[in-house]
């Protein structure tokens, strides 16, 4: 999928997965994708999570 978005003409693609997600995130990670600085809380079925943000960029 990340190559077809580069194909596709994106240079970048970014991700996201609740703090608590290990398994989320590490599935992002083996895909290739680093952590970067942005983070955000979100409303989510009235609770409120930690979301953490993965990225990778066209080689």
């Amino acid at each position: 999928m990340i190559g077809h978005l580069f194909n596709k003409g994106y240079k970048e693609v970014i991700a996201g997965a609740f703090k608590h997600n290990i398994a989320s995130i590490n599935g992002l990670q083996k895909c290739g994708m680093k952590p970067i600085a942005k983070k955000e809380r979100i409303t989510y079925h009235n609770n409120i999570y930690e979301c953490v943000y993965v990225a990778t960029f066209r080689p």
